[in-house]
């Protein structure tokens, strides 16, 4: 149910814009006027007379730069000093709306002569319109025949349509008999199997967040993406490379923890499922904006794993960041990202060590600082191998001196 010309409402990149069978058989490609202001309405009708009285000759004749208005009187608010400054001048009464809707929803379905909104009037305007000829009206003889609608009920349909209504038992505290909650959960369930498929999934009206969504990402984001140099993600803060160049700190460095099947090696050849660790900075990050919600995407060049990450004998992880391995796989979702930086190996310079940055929560749980606000909780990013204390022996006589330098 829609009014024809209110989609150049719609954002420019909106979906139905392009849809044009569902509406006229055009695309909307207008552009919505601008709001008129509190003070550029006052000045419209501030010299203005209005009277009750149609007939009178102030409101035949008027100004010729009031002629076009569409107003008719002139609100008593107005006589208020602020009520001009007001963005928003009225109130909209959502529950009547609502109710209005729900019944207009009801007799179109049922057919309720005087209250539906598929009557003959409305096929006229169809064929007026040149849209959905398979829909306009029919005379023959001296009778005019309207087509069946693929929302239109048949009266074993009606009848199952009312009793699942009426036989319906809710919680305590949900009104069934409330247009709200007739349209938003109770009729979806009322035109189960009474009609099409395509026709009952436009009717439902679920809460559920994950078809919304998946809907939102089938038609595809915006055109134009906004790339920002840092991002707050999950109370962290990520910089891209170039940005981190120019400042102290590095907040580029992420970790991706991937689950994935893998080979146990070359000579055994059946796979495992473990999980994989992917290194590098972030290069770009991009937001991409699906009108209902926006996602936030980390451009990375990974390091190949094969060749350019191992463990060293201590345990801490070590990166080649000059060697690229997944060129095209480079984006992430960044709600996926780990962050971590990267140390420059004293005895390699090749190589960087991986650590993790400390984990701050801005909580008095221990209450140990000056101020009793923050609390550090450093996560070790090397483990080191058991074997390694193993080899040490109490009983061997280590050397604690070194003769390669002088005293």
């Amino acid at each position: 149910m829609a009014y024809l010309g209110h989609r150049k409402f719609l954002p420019l990149n909106h979906p139905f814009r392009k849809q044009k069978k569902v509406f006229n058989n055009k695309k909307e490609l207008g552009i919505a006027s601008q709001p008129l202001s509190g003070e550029s309405i006052f000045e419209m009708f501030i010299n203005n007379d209005f009277s009750n009285d149609e007939n009178s000759a102030s409101t035949r004749k008027r100004s010729i730069g009031f002629s076009r208005s569409c107003w008719k009187k002139k609100s008593i608010f107005f006589e208020l000093e602020y009520w001009k400054k007001f963005h928003v001048r009225h109130c909209l009464d959502v529950m009547h709306i609502e109710k209005n809707v729900c019944m207009n929803l009801l007799g179109t379905l049922l057919n309720i002569p005087g209250k539906t909104k598929d009557g003959l009037q409305s096929r006229r305007d169809l064929e007026q319109l040149g849209i959905r000829p398979e829909s306009v009206s029919k005379v023959v003889g001296n009778r005019t025949y309207i087509p069946s609608a693929c929302y239109t009920l048949s009266k074993s349909e009606k009848r199952t349509v009312c009793q699942s209504l009426s036989k319906m038992i809710v919680s305590e505290g949900l009104k069934s008999h409330d247009c709200h909650v007739l349209m938003q959960q109770l009729l979806s369930v009322a035109v189960r199997g009474a009609l099409p498929k395509h026709v009952a999934t436009e009717l439902e009206l679920s809460n559920n967040t994950i078809s919304d969504t998946l809907r939102w990402i089938s038609h595809g984001p915006s055109p134009s993406v906004i790339t920002y140099s840092s991002y707050v993600m999950n109370g962290i803060c990520y910089n891209t490379e170039h940005r981190d160049g120019v400042r102290n700190v590095q907040n580029s460095g992420v970790c991706l923890v991937v689950n994935m099947m893998q080979i146990s090696s070359a000579k055994d050849k059946h796979s495992i499922v473990k999980n994989m660790s992917f290194y590098d900075v972030i290069e770009e990050i991009w937001e991409l904006n699906y009108i209902n919600f926006k996602i936030i995407m980390f451009k990375c060049n990974w390091v190949d794993n094969v060749s350019s990450v191992r463990i060293d004998e201590l345990g801490f992880t070590l990166v080649n960041l000059k060697c690229i391995g997944r060129k095209k796989n480079s984006f992430i979702l960044a709600s996926h990202a780990k962050q971590v930086f990267f140390l420059e190996d004293p005895s390699d310079s090749q190589w960087h060590v991986v650590l993790n940055p400390p984990n701050r929560e801005y909580e008095d749980h221990i209450n140990d600082d000056e101020l009793g606000d923050i609390s550090l909780n450093c996560i070790s990013s090397n483990n080191v191998p058991m074997n390694v204390f193993e080899e040490i022996n109490d009983e061997d006589d280590p050397n604690y001196m070194q003769t390669d330098c002088d005293g």
